[in-house]
């Protein structure tokens, strides 16, 4: 009984004070060594001055169910006080979509999906939020007023955006052609020389070994007209890569065999 004398009046002291966060503690103290319901009264006074409406609404109620003893001007004194926390408590109507999901308050769990009774807390900023396997759900954050009533709809998150298709480029041809160029340039070497040589082989043969020369002048004038047809269709085949599709050229070959003349027919559109 000292001990909880000796707490309550620390409690007193402190309020007196205006510390009402040590007065709280000390009447606390002194409910645990025997509960009465003076304490409970004094209790619910200091959560009042907190701000905690609900606490102080519990040790209100409290209090008038100790209190069989208590005057009639101390009952009525104790249901004034309830009546002020009561009206500052705030209500919250919480609703969702989906059943079965565990919604809290502040991190504490006030029930489930769906809730039929309002949720009572008190003024402040509140946190809501909600959790199902399988479901996400958006939190809600509020501030709410004292005496204030809500309706508070927690809404299911909606799936993220499909990623959308990579488009892949095409292969482009190698800068400068590639391998296209040398052969070109080899090509039409080649042809130089062959059909140069041919030439030099006519202008510079005596009449006495024209027929023996003739075979090598032939002979280079085949290579280096060979040299060029080759050099002529890869260089329209690199021409036709730097072109769009409905501009590119095209070359085709074909033997020609007659009894007037042999050879090779070159043609082409550029």
């Amino acid at each position: 009984m000292e001990e909880q004398k000796r707490h309550f009046k620390a409690g007193v002291a402190a309020a007196d004070a205006g510390d009402w966060a040590q007065a709280d503690v000390e009447f606390a103290a002194a409910w645990d060594v025997k509960p009465h319901y003076k304490i409970a009264w004094a209790r619910g006074g200091a959560k009042i001055e907190l701000g905690k409406y609900r606490e102080a609404t519990a040790q209100l109620e409290a209090c008038l169910r100790e209190g069989t003893k208590m005057t009639k001007a101390e009952r009525k004194q104790v249901e004034e006080l309830l009546a002020e926390a009561r009206a500052k408590l705030v209500k919250l109507h919480i609703r969702l979509s989906v059943p079965g999901a565990e919604i809290r308050v502040d991190g504490e769990p006030v029930g489930t999906s769906p809730l039929e009774a309002d949720v009572i807390v008190d003024p402040g900023q509140r946190s809501i939020a909600a959790t199902k396997p399988g479901v996400k759900f958006v939190p809600v954050t509020l501030s709410v007023s004292p005496g204030q009533a809500m309706n508070v709809d927690i809404e299911v998150e909606p799936p993220p955006p499909a990623p959308l298709p990579v488009k892949k480029d095409a292969a482009k041809p190698a800068e400068g052609g590639g391998w296209k160029p040398w052969v070109v340039g080899a090509g039409t070497a080649v042809a130089v020389t062959g059909i140069g040589t041919g030439a030099a082989i006519l202008a510079l043969t005596p009449a006495e070994s024209w027929d023996e020369n003739m075979k090598w002048a032939m002979t280079s004038f085949a290579v280096g007209g060979t040299a060029a047809i080759g050099a002529i269709i890869v260089g329209a085949l690199w021409a036709t890569e730097k072109k769009p599709a409905a501009q590119r050229s095209a070359v085709w070959v074909a033997p020609v065999v007659s009894g007037r003349e042999n050879g090779v027919w070159l043609g082409g559109a550029f």
